[in-house]
């Protein structure tokens, strides 16, 4: 058991309304003297209890679960009406909380029972004659008490705090208020906080579960009484049985999950407190709840294998989880946790959000890794209120001793590929030989297998002093380099529960002939059909595996359990045969024909036995024996469907499929069907043309299924010949999902636009896959930053009428070309689709009608005649040029005038700069002019040269 201390840390009292005039350390107030006018009555379930010993108790002050001090001044029991009073006969603190028990009594049965314990938890003294002046002590009462006082309780005597922790358990004596009201005794109780409610349906449950043994004359842990059950039951890891019904509350508010399914049980249908829950909660962890929120439901809340060899897996066992709620719970993670958590393992069906009402599965399966029990949680992690939600494990593990158990022969030889062999494995033991798995390992193989279990007749269990048979089959033939088989090599292992194990054989092949075509694992299968109706098969060639290579003759004999079913021709054939390739002797191939006649109804097996060696082919078929008979060509049906929206005149919410029906029977066959299991409301089925069937003719029905919510749902069809009594049943699995949130269009692309300006919206249309509405909230996210922005909102309500239409616009914060997605969210289904938001962006350009001004050559002391430069805005945003000046012009050999300064340039617009030469001195003269203007770059520039003499 957690310690007390663990256990106050980790408490959730979120919400609870704490008691005025608490502050601080709850004994310093006065002494408040003897109250009178308080009286109550104990009842047990709807019968009083006579004779129960009441005391009051304040609570302990010396640290968590400290002992409480009894109030009562004297004895005071119940009398025949179960009730009691309690007028001054107590004093205390106003401050101090206090709460009231009744032990034993005799709640109307033959003899008291000595295992009743039930408490109210009161609250401050001060609101004893004041709020407080007739107590309720019953099972409910005493399932919020113990729920809430859990933390700081030790035992009905002791609970207490430390100064540290007094508003927490003031706020723990709060909750218990608001769980059960301690006046009515009844849920829900007082001064529930906004958005929140109580479990009422998990608190009566608990109490009928506890009313079965108090309404009883007792008993002890692991006796038939209800008592005993409670008590074996409540009985914590490791520890021992409690032995009254304050106890059994306590271990198991500190054990929550502890063998929920098993303690249901004990509530029925007729207990005292309704309403009740009617299926088996996930635990029992009693705590407010928020209101209108999702909760998922977990059934059952407990599994328990059976004893199991170490090693071995026991048959998986199927958890359900169900979201109760209106909106959809997202389930984060469902794992596998505790001491023994490698012992379990599991699957799913879980998506990540689970809808309202929607269902999935968990499988677990328990593999114990050592003798004794084992022991762990599943945990499934959700936006629920009440997450994580546990479902305790267990798996007994035992010794393997079975056997002894031998397999022969330890070594099975090939030469030729595409044949089978068999091993015999044999229980010489006493017992039962549980047989885990039958594998078999390649060592050398490439991609492809070598070999391969083509069948066995062992099962899962070989009895005692009994054999069973493994077929396996050689695959590959290859030669070397040098024209040489190649030699594969795998192992067969048998794991069992024999004492010493696995049992195993080598595998080796160089195979120098090979068998292929129709058979290419050593096994020519003939469907299922009416005896003496005879079926053939052909293309079963055998061949060299190389052109410079013989195969070895073969002849085939037939033998085995049904030889007479089968006969065999063989031909010879060339190369104008598909997949023939005679080798350089000249050989030809040879083409197998093998006929399948059933004289007897059941499997018919025959060996086509290969004069080489042990080696065969496995000839198999199934006979049907006079009168009616079908097949079934699915051995599982799969449907699925969307949920349309409902204006969607193409919606449907149901899905079918085809199943054919072939006659194998020699009556006529006239079809029939039912559906049985937990959703065969939502099937449907159709007889197509099947309503009446001649002999060896096949027809076609349709399957299918109709739901209005979604989930996956199961059933079994029984398909039957209406003419007599011959069915057949196919399981079917149906999923049914909303349809997915569409956009139209799946892009928007935007213009060139200049940074930090809007263009104008673009709309869009959010519905289903043919553009009608969903029904469904809708939001629409953008990236964070984004160069787009939502001109009409970011949300859609939920609209059976109204198409979702929103706008966007392009207003750019970065230059280039850019894409972005807006992500579009189904507020109820969780599915969630893409818009692509496409755009260019930028700013003003500088594009100059020249570079480089190169003047001609002229005399020192003149001046040119101007040279100009066209400076042209290419840009998508206005030009701004702040400043034009000259560098490097010594003397002031260059001079520049422009109107490019004077005003805004638009796009497209140009300005003129004119420069002009005037050489102060001989020789070369260079210079440059710079542009400064609001383009990326910033600065554009014009190269200057001239030559004077």
């Amino acid at each position: 058991m957690a310690s007390f201390r663990t256990l106050l840390g980790t408490f959730a009292l979120s919400g609870l309304l704490i008691f005025a005039g608490c502050s601080g350390h709850p004994y310093q107030a006065s002494v408040r003297p003897a109250v009178a006018g308080i009286s109550g009555q104990v009842h047990g379930g709807q019968q009083p209890v006579v004779g129960a010993t009441i005391q009051l108790y304040t609570v302990g002050t010396s640290g968590v679960g400290s002992a409480s001090t009894p109030l009562l001044t004297q004895t005071v029991t119940t009398d025949a009406g179960g009730n009691f009073s309690i007028a001054n006969l107590f004093s205390c603190t106003d401050a101090t909380l206090v709460y009231i028990t009744a032990t034993g009594g005799n709640p109307g049965v033959s003899s008291n029972n000595p295992n009743i314990a039930l408490m109210t938890a009161l609250g401050p003294c001060s609101s004893l004659g004041s709020n407080i002046q007739f107590i309720s002590i019953n099972e409910l009462t005493t399932v919020a008490a113990v729920a809430a006082l859990a933390p700081f309780m030790q035992s009905p005597t002791a609970i207490g705090s430390g100064a540290l922790n007094v508003s927490t358990l003031t706020a723990a004596f709060t909750l218990a208020a608001q769980l059960v009201d301690p006046s009515q005794g009844m849920s829900p109780g007082l001064n529930i906080p906004a958005g929140q409610l109580a479990p009422v349906n998990e608190i009566n449950t608990l109490g009928n579960i506890i009313a079965s043994c108090v309404n009883s004359v007792g008993g002890a842990a692991g006796d038939s009484s209800s008592c005993g059950q409670l008590f074996l039951l409540t009985t914590p890891p490791g520890g021992t049985p409690p032995t009254d019904t304050i106890a059994a509350l306590q271990v198991l508010a500190l054990n929550p999950a502890l063998n929920t399914s098993q303690l249901f049980v004990l509530s029925t249908s007729s207990g005292p407190f309704q309403p009740q829950l009617t299926v088996a909660p996930s635990n029992f962890r009693i705590q407010l709840v928020p209101a209108g929120l999702t909760v998922l439901q977990i059934s059952p809340s407990s599994l328990s294998f059976p004893t199991t060899a170490v090693g071995f897996p026991a048959t998986a066992l199927p958890i359900m989880i169900r979201n109760s709620g209106s909106t959809s719970v997202a389930i984060s993670s469902i794992a596998i946790t505790g001491a023994n958590a490698a012992d379990f393992a599991q699957t799913n069906n879980c998506v990540s959000s689970l809808f309202p009402s929607g269902t999935c599965t968990v499988q677990v399966t328990a593999t114990p890794s050592a003798t004794g029990t084992r022991n762990a949680s599943l945990v499934i992690t959700s936006n629920s209120p009440d997450s994580p939600q546990f479902a305790a494990l267990s798996v007994v593990g035992e010794a393997p001793g079975a056997g002894p158990v031998t397999i022969s022969p330890t070594t099975l030889s090939y030469t030729l590929g595409g044949t089978v062999q068999d091993v015999t494995l044999s229980n010489l033991g006493s017992t039962p030989l549980a047989i885990k798995s039958i594998t078999e390992t390649d060592t050398n193989s490439p991609p492809r297998p070598a070999f391969s279990i083509v069948g066995n007749n062992c099962g899962t269990s070989l009895p005692a002093q009994s054999v069973c048979t493994i077929s396996v089959a050689s695959l590959l033939t290859q030669l070397n380099s040098t024209e040489q088989p190649f030699v594969y090599t795998g192992t067969l292992t048998v794991v069992d529960d024999a004492e010493t194990g696995p049992q195993t054989a080598a595998l080796t092949s160089a195979n120098t002939g090979l068998f292929q075509g129709t058979t290419v694992n050593g096994v020519v299968s003939f469907p299922a059909n009416q005896n003496g109706y005879q079926q053939t098969v052909t293309g079963v060639l055998y061949e060299s595996p190389s052109y410079y290579t013989t195969a070895p003759p073969v002849s085939l004999a037939l033998a085995g359990q049904d030889p007479g079913d089968f006969s065999d021709t063989v031909a010879q054939v060339g190369p104008s045969e598909p997949g023939c390739n005679p080798s350089i002797s000249g050989n030809p191939c040879l083409l197998f024909t093998f006929n399948f006649t059933p004289t007897a109804a059941g499997i018919r097996t025959a060996k086509a036995i290969i004069n080489q060696g042990n080696q065969y082919l496995l000839l198999t078929g199934t006979g049907v024996g006079p009168g009616p008979s079908f097949t079934l060509g699915s051995p599982s049906i799969s449907l699925s469907s969307a949920l349309p929206s409902a204006p969607d005149p193409h919606g449907n919410d149901s899905a079918s499929v085809p199943l054919t029906i072939t006659n194998t029977g020699t009556t006529t066959f006239s079809f029939s069907a039912s559906f049985s299991g937990a959703n065969a409301s939502l099937m449907t089925v159709s007889a197509g043309n099947c309503t009446s069937v001649a002999p060896q003719a096949s027809c076609t029905a349709t399957v299918g299924f109709n739901s209005a919510t979604v989930g996956t749902f199961t059933a079994s069809l029984t398909v039957k010949d209406a003419n007599s009594t011959f069915s057949r049943s196919i399981p079917i699995t149906a999923n049914a999902s909303y349809w997915p949130v569409a956009v139209s269009p799946s892009f928007l692309q935007f213009d060139l636009q200049a940074l930090n300006t809007t263009s104008a919206a673009k709309t869009f249309t959010l519905g289903d896959l043919n553009g009608y509405p969903l029904g469904h909230a809708l939001t629409v996210a953008l990236a964070s930053p984004s160069n787009f922005v939502l001109t009409q909102g970011s949300t859609c309500p939920a609209s059976l009428t109204q198409a979702c239409t929103l706008a966007v616009a392009f207003s750019p914060i970065q230059a280039g070309n850019i894409s972005e997605f807006a992500l579009i969210t189904d507020q109820v289904s969780g599915y969630t689709t893409k818009l692509q938001l496409i755009g260019s962006a930028g700013s003003s350009a500088v594009s100059l009608s020249s570079s480089f001004l190169q003047f001609p050559l002229r005399a020192t002391g003149t001046t040119s005649i101007p040279m100009s430069v066209i400076v042209t805005n290419t840009g998508v945003a206005n030009l701004i040029i702040s400043s034009i000046g000259l560098q490097g012009a010594i003397n002031g050999n260059f001079t520049q005038t422009n109107n490019c300064t004077a005003a805004t340039i638009p796009v497209n617009g140009t300005c003129t700069i004119n420069v002009t030469f005037a050489p102060t001195a001989t020789g070369m003269q260079t210079g440059q002019i710079n542009i400064l203007s609001n383009t990326l770059s910033g600065m554009d520039f014009i190269a200057l040269s001239g030559t004077a003499n």
